[in-house]
């Protein structure tokens, strides 16, 4: 097999950044990281993000290499565009109004080499933009059942090359939807045969509350239901489906079914009612009350199930007037 070209690519989808892609541009080309690809898509930015592109480009000609889409591909069309000219022996992802810290990669790649794993985990921070308000923990996962109950964030990771390059597993992120990592996270899992991990945060996550995916009565939240149920499609098209189905399953019915039904109703000021018959029609293909992770969750947890598989509808006004009240009591406050 040739020897890849650069240690680790970093693919760095971007879609009108000009007010934050550079702090994200500098963190990559700072790093202690020798030979490293700084792949930075532009999906189609109408604003000054590809002028600020082509500077660093000129600054670091053998480091950055920038991708135009002509149309916008959101984050999924974005990497997977990355993904076809990655030349590192890993890759990793960072969103455009995110920053790492500068010994990331080198920290990640060493500890890939140390054991050979296929992936490398590590924990990151929260920003608001000017501080840290936050920090989380990524599990430190072993078993197969663990890794695809909670794999976690791809932006905290390394992945061996092999995952994506079409030569091989080729895996690719669903395109012109939002939670594309929900998706792609059950094949990354499948293939994943050993993880190792970095117990401590390197990459800067920026926290807005007022990010597309969570503003109120936005139609993307449902991409949501979408990722889950292509996934649920598609991964029962593997030989190695059974093994895995309660696993996949359960992960499937908790973010597709689960938190779907109940972002529902606090992202919503009316209940989309269509929307809740596309929520059980998920659930009954999973069929996740003989599952045996389901079975074994907190009693709180399956009478949720019980009451969103057998009355979904009532079950979601029931929910729906208790949040608006809780609403009202805390602006009379």
């Amino acid at each position: 097999m040739m020897k890849s070209l650069f240690t680790v690519s970093v693919i760095v989808p971007v879609y009108n950044g000009e007010k934050y892609i550079r702090r994200c541009l500098d963190s990559l080309l700072h790093q202690t990281l020798e030979n490293i690809q700084i792949i930075v898509v532009n999906d189609a930015s109408t604003d000054n993000t590809l002028s600020i592109l082509n500077e660093y480009k000129k600054q670091a000609e053998n480091k950055v290499t920038i991708i135009t889409l002509p149309i916008n591909k959101k984050q999924g069309g974005a990497r997977n565009a990355g993904l076809d000219v990655a030349k590192g022996e890993y890759i990793g992802f960072v969103d455009a109004d995110d920053f790492v810290k500068l010994d990331m990669y080198k920290k990640l790649y060493e500890k890939a080499l140390s054991d050979n794993y296929d992936v490398v985990d590590s924990d990151y921070l929260i920003h608001d933009g000017e501080r840290v308000i936050g920090s989380e923990v990524s599990a430190n996962l072993t078993a197969k059942k663990d890794i695809f109950s909670n794999y976690g964030r791809l932006w905290t990771k390394i992945f061996k090359n092999h995952f994506f390059n079409k030569n091989d597993l080729g895996i690719r992120f669903p395109e012109g939807l939002f939670y594309e990592d929900n998706y792609i996270q059950f094949f990354l899992a499948a293939e994943t045969k050993n993880m190792g991990k970095i117990p401590e945060a390197f990459y800067y996550y920026s926290y807005n509350p007022i990010s597309t995916t969570r503003l109120s009565d936005n139609p993307r939240y449902f991409d949501r239901l979408k990722t889950a149920d292509m996934a649920f499609e598609d991964f029962k098209k593997r030989d190695d489906y059974q093994k895995y189905k309660e696993q996949v399953d359960y992960r499937i019915y908790n973010l597709g079914v689960y938190i779907t039904f109940l972002g529902l109703v606090s992202n919503h000021s009316k209940i989309p009612f269509n929307k809740v018959s596309e929520i059980n029609n998920l659930n009954k293909k999973l069929n996740i009350s003989r599952n045996k992770y389901f079975k074994n969750s907190s009693k709180k947890y399956k009478l949720f199930g019980f009451l969103i598989l057998n009355l979904p509808y009532p079950f979601v006004c029931m929910l729906y007037v208790r949040f608006k009240l809780a609403q009202l009591y805390k602006n009379l406050k």
